[in-house]
């Protein structure tokens, strides 16, 4: 799996893998609810900077603080083991 943001080999694969996001749009919070336990949850605004990084424990029901986060499009990639999925979400 080839990070686009950040240009590198991540050594992940792109797996096919059912991951919620809500509410959408958010304004506070974000709730992830994920088919695999997940490790971690990365959100980038729309250049490819990271805006926000969450360390989870394993855990298939995570919450995000985007409260900070100005209005627009960003992209999260949750990390499952050795797995990552990229999904987008509106901030209001």
């Amino acid at each position: 799996y080839r990070d686009h943001y950040l240009g590198l080999d991540a050594g992940l694969t792109e797996l096919e893998w059912n991951a919620e996001l809500y509410p959408v749009p958010a304004s506070d919070i974000l709730t992830i609810r994920s088919e695999r336990p997940l490790t971690g949850a990365g959100v980038y605004d729309q250049t490819g900077r990271q805006v926000a990084f969450e360390v989870l424990n394993n855990s298939s029901w995570a919450v995000v603080e985007v409260s900070d986060l100005p209005q627009g499009v960003y992209t999260i990639r949750l990390f499952a083991e050795d797995f990552s999925k990229t999904k987008k979400f509106i901030k209001q």
